[in-house]
């Protein structure tokens, strides 16, 4: 997020909710590889949980907050847009002191977000080697901008600079009468200008439940031998999730809009029979271009624009790597760790404006390094034993970012639950 005044008071969060529901490749059991048995299913559920998200990794990797406070004066205002520049050009001509004296106040917005989520599931084992699955997420996301005025605005003081001032033609003259008559500024006109300006909805409180996007695919087994293995898992995401509203500025977007495909590989390794293991997870996402509706800015330091269209846009692929070393204790109880990175290229759009198209693309590129802990408990082992009558398991996790650029900052905290029959 920018500094510059206008994405800090409008543009508040530009996120992709967390993806909530794991493959059914990525068992809450080690040996990531194994594929259920003939015949055999299960149903999963999850629920997901952030902190309130209030900062994020800029493109250098440091911490930004969602939160800024800024002055609304001349040189900031220019930016806006054509009307804005030449107004301040001809107040400039007309007095240097009244340009330099204008300011709408300061104002500080604090901003923040927070997600929560459910998702749920079912894998069905074909063949001893094949299975397939689904897994549909649903979230619950909200975010908050309070905007304050912190410094009233100085719109009398630049009246009084004009008082001596001697307009040269009808648009200084015009100009003149129009700054005379312009109003103190506050929270309000600057709400105002963005809902009867811009004809975006009022910024405030906001909240939306939504289902995200379905995964659908299938894990087949390569090898299952007694100290390794290898499986390889492929399938499409589905754009099932709502994509971001282009009229609210915080609106959170659930889905991509677009079908994905992706191809994962699935290994492991047994280090101390049943007791630790090693798994490797990565996955190729490509991401299908798709036509959006969306606002198209004017320029690259101020986003908010009246202007939309349809234009083309392919989402950067991304690709996924976890590390995870699992100890099992007591057969029944496993803690595990994890390291997860995910790589998304940068956005693409094929539109005409060569601005528009630079502001849209820019810092879509994003690094992201995970650490997670889990704790898990398992009855499957006591099902074949006769001593719990029905397979599960159940596990919690926290997970928390530890580097990356242009991503939310935050730490998760996950229960799942599996069921077998």
């Amino acid at each position: 997020m920018s500094k510059s005044l206008s994405p800090v008071l409008f543009q508040v969060i530009s996120m992709t909710c967390v993806a909530i529901l794991t493959t059914y490749s990525a068992s809450l059991s080690a040996k990531n590889y194994l594929t259920l048995p003939q015949g055999r299913s299960t149903f999963g559920y999850k629920y997901v949980v952030t902190d309130d998200i209030t900062h994020k990794l800029d493109p250098n990797g440091k911490k930004e907050s969602y939160s800024i406070r800024e002055d609304v004066n001349s040189i900031q205002l220019e930016q806006v847009g054509n009307v804005f520049k030449s107004y301040f050009e001809i107040l400039k001509s007309l007095s240097p002191e009244a340009y330099n004296a204008f300011s709408f106040g300061e104002y500080s917005v604090e901003a923040s977000g927070s997600v929560k989520a459910q998702g749920i599931g079912m894998g069905h084992g074909f063949t001893h080697r094949l299975t397939g699955y689904f897994a549909l997420p649903l979230y619950k996301a909200q975010s908050t901008v309070n905007l304050k005025q912190t410094k009233f605005s100085n719109i009398q003081a630049v009246k009084d600079a004009l008082q001596g001032s001697t307009p040269n033609g009808t648009t200084e003259s015009f100009m003149k009468q129009f700054t005379e008559q312009l109003p103190e500024a506050s929270g309000e006109v600057l709400q105002s200008l963005v809902t009867n300006y811009y004809g975006y909805k009022p910024i405030g409180k906001w909240k939306k439940d939504s289902p995200g996007d379905m995964e659908v695919g299938f894990i087949y087994n390569l090898a299952n031998e007694f100290h390794y293995g290898t499986a390889m898992s492929f399938g499409t995401i589905l754009p099932t999730g709502s994509v971001d509203d282009p009229d609210n500025l915080q609106d959170i977007s659930s889905g991509d809009g677009q079908t994905d495909f992706f191809i994962e590989n699935l290994s492991g390794v047994t280090l101390i029979e049943g007791r630790l293991d090693f798994d490797v997870r990565t996955r190729y996402t490509h991401q299908v271009a798709s036509e959006k509706y969306l606002r198209i800015p004017e320029n690259e330091t101020f986003p908010l624009s009246a202007k939309k269209a349809y234009i083309q846009e392919k989402l950067g692929d991304k690709i996924e790597a976890d590390l995870v070393l699992t100890a099992t204790y007591f057969d029944h109880f496993k803690n595990d760790l994890s390291l997860m990175y995910t790589k998304k290229f940068k956005d693409e759009y094929t539109l005409d404006n060569s601005t528009a198209k630079s502001y849209l693309e820019k810092n879509t590129d994003s690094d992201s390094l995970w650490v997670k802990a889990g704790l898990k408990f398992s009855t499957i082992d006591l099902f074949k034993a006769n001593k719990f009558w029905i397979p599960l398991d159940i596990g919690t996790s926290v997970q928390t970012l530890i580097s990356g650029r242009n991503t939310p900052d935050y730490t998760r905290i996950d229960i799942d639950f599996r069921l077998y029959f």
